[in-house]
């Protein structure tokens, strides 16, 4: 399996977002996608998706139930899997973002051993080209990751699109505007845009202009 379009740094604005995997899905032929892990679905429900069966897969049950009540559609579902060792369903790309950051080499590499083992075709996935090394950590943990380089030894990507900044757990900074969904915020001489419900001290569906 190829390994496709790695994505580095912070998240995406909700306009780069809406534009890129649409167009991804159009140029490569997608009709199906497993976003795992998933989360909370508070960025994917922004992007369109017509055409494409949407499976988005996460290991704590309760956000399931949630998302599954919220968003489950006939092209749209949500289903509980550790995504070490749990069967997952085939689809033509896996959407992988900030997961194999938080994890051991261990669980890493059965992560991605059952990724290929699913049959998917594409992985779009955080790496970061920038790192000269891949350091050990116990899962749970974070370090950044370049997946070219030893000990994952992927091959160029097919794809490369950089974010621009990361903000890292904890990090403060000045909100200056919400429109419900995302939070324009700045730190020093840097601003970006954040999911809301990455942001503690905002509430779900806040709108706000500063």
């Amino acid at each position: 399996n190829d390994a496709f379009v790695p994505i580095t740094g912070k998240p995406l604005t909700p306009e780069e977002i809406r534009a890129l995997l649409p167009d991804l899905i159009r140029r490569h032929g997608i009709t199906s996608i497993l976003d795992a892990p998933c989360g909370d679905f508070s960025w994917m429900k922004l992007v369109d998706l017509s055409g494409c069966h949407y499976t988005g897969a996460d290991v704590v049950l309760p956000l399931i139930e949630s998302n599954n009540q919220q968003y489950r559609s006939e092209a749209r579902q949500f289903l509980c899997a550790d995504l070490r060792r749990d069967p997952l369903p085939r689809a033509d790309l896996i959407l992988c973002r900030d997961c194999l950051i938080h994890l051991s080499f261990r669980d890493a590499f059965d992560v991605i051993a059952n990724f290929r083992a699913s049959g998917a075709k594409y992985l779009l996935v955080t790496t970061n080209p920038r790192e000269d090394e891949n350091i050990p950590i116990k899962t749970g943990g974070f370090r950044g990751v370049n997946l070219e380089i030893w000990p994952f030894n992927f091959p160029k990507p097919l794809e490369l699109h950089r974010d621009r900044y990361r903000a890292e757990p904890g990090v403060v900074g000045r909100l200056k505007k919400c429109d419900g969904s995302w939070c324009q915020i700045q730190n020093g001489k840097r601003q970006g845009w954040i999911a809301e419900g990455d942001i503690w001290g905002v509430t779900d569906g806040e709108t706000f202009d500063d």
